[in-house]
């Protein structure tokens, strides 16, 4: 669930009205030791992709930050989860007690070990997992194995107690899986830990273990044997298959920010370097640029970029020819971006340098999209339709470098040390979520004038 970390005490009382409106509101209103001078509004929005409950607190999105919280294994509430109750209920019927004490199983220990913080991405559950909960632990592999008495179909406890916890509590979901944290080192941020549990995220008939033709070479075949998930963020859609493609819902207040803050974006062009499924493109379409060119390594993102641009009805190509100028096109490249410069001069040659206007560049990489920066200013160089540009640059940064501003200095210093031709002006610095302990992701906005 959510936590607003808010500086401004001002904007605390008509939040917490806003939130106590919807029953949103969760006690207390707190002080965090390691976050001075900031006061914590704790919510029941849950962890998941709930646009409209987020909405509702949207309008102050440029005054707070968010983060993300769980009740402790002691907390008192704990017993308060649909999930426990759920589960109480479904290990007390009379079979199961017998299944539970045959095979030396307690429901004490199993509900010390249920997970309780999940995502809805419909119509898909996904359990967080953790070292302290998880059904992935020895106990609820044991139980999950066990076959169902007096069913002829070899049902499994697992089938049956995913079956009624989607029927009971989550009724417009399919499939339920177990998430884990995505491989760092992995330049595609590809979702390999995730755990399917119920309901199949492939189908069978694909070969997912070793299958390089299938990460990276997919089919039409492929895309529809797949699972694929969806939302609306800021009246946006967005599609991906969760198997394939990570999805990031706390990158809506960075969409929300686009949409929000930069009006000079209409009629102008973007490129963003790291498109991923169109978690800023679509923004951008949105926000009406007039062509946003977008780079992306991951054929499964490209794919559902693809479906989100249909979707909003943005016309979108894969050619390297230029569409008409005036009318708003999305292209959509499934490579490298480091040959972003050389399709953007195919598309506007020498002769034609001064037709592109690139208003916006986007760097969405974590842990950094320090790869990027040199390819920015190159094609900042060719394009000579706007004076200037601003970068968005994202990157994991420690809280220590963000208080006492060498964050900010370093890039500007780097930035400078590829071109020391241009002007680099510090924007803002944009907290969007925790990483982790003391590390936020940030967008830093710098402008690069000729």
């Amino acid at each position: 669930m959510l936590e607003l970390i808010i500086s401004d005490p001002k904007y605390i009382k008509p939040i917490k009205t806003d939130l106590e409106k919807h029953g949103l509101f969760a006690k207390p209103i707190y002080r965090d030791p390691t976050l001075p001078n900031k006061s914590v509004i704790r919510t029941t929005i849950h962890d998941s992709v709930d646009d409209a409950n987020f909405q509702i607190i949207s309008q102050y999105s440029s005054n707070f930050e968010i983060r993300d919280y769980y009740l402790n294994d002691n907390s008192t509430d704990v017993s308060k989860s649909p999930i426990i109750n759920f589960t109480e209920n479904f290990l007390s019927t009379e079979n199961y007690k017998n299944l539970l004490t045959r095979n030396g199983l307690s429901i004490t220990k199993l509900i010390e070990q249920l997970p309780i913080r999940y995502t809805i991405y419909p119509p898909l559950l996904l359990f967080n997992n953790s070292h302290q909960k998880s059904f992935l632990f020895d106990d609820w592999q044991l139980l999950f194995k066990q076959k169902i008495e007096n069913v002829t179909n070899n049902t499994t406890v697992q089938d049956e107690y995913f079956q009624e916890l989607l029927r009971i509590l989550f009724p417009q979901l399919t499939h339920v899986a177990i998430n884990k944290p995505i491989i760092e080192s992995d330049v595609m941020r590809r979702p390999f830990n995730i755990q399917p549990l119920y309901g199949e995220l492939i189908s069978k008939d694909l070969q997912l273990l070793d299958n390089d033709q299938l990460w990276d070479h997919p089919t039409s075949h492929d895309f529809e044997n797949t699972l694929w998930c969806h939302t609306i963020q800021n009246g946006i859609h967005q599609y991906w298959a969760p198997i394939f493609t990570m999805f990031s819902r706390g990158n809506i207040k960075e969409k929300k920010r686009i949409l929000d803050s930069y009006p000079e974006i209409e009629g102008n062009d973007v490129v963003d370097l790291y498109s991923g499924i169109g978690y800023f493109t679509l923004s951008y379409l949105q926000r009406k640029a007039r062509n946003v060119f977008c780079f992306e390594l991951n054929p499964w993102s490209v794919e559902g970029l693809k479906r989100g641009a249909i979707r909003n009805k943005f016309p979108w190509v894969s050619t390297r020819q230029l569409q008409a100028l005036n009318t708003q096109t999305c292209y959509i490249y499934n490579m490298n971006n480091e040959a972003s410069i050389e399709i953007i001069r195919e598309l506007f040659p020498t002769n034609k340098r001064q037709e592109l206007k690139l208003r916006h560049i986007n760097l969405g990489l974590l842990p950094s999209s320090k790869q990027g920066w040199k390819l920015a200013i190159e094609l900042f160089n060719w394009q000579q339709g706007c004076r200037t540009t601003t970068l968005h640059i994202h990157e994991n940064v420690s809280t220590a470098a963000l208080q006492d501003g060498t964050f900010v200095e370093g890039t500007i210093d780097q930035l400078r040390s590829i071109d020391t031709n241009h002007e680099y002006t510090p924007v803002h610095v944009e907290k969007i979520k925790t990483f982790a302990p003391d590390v936020w992701h940030v967008c830093f906005d710098v402008n690069v004038t000729k």
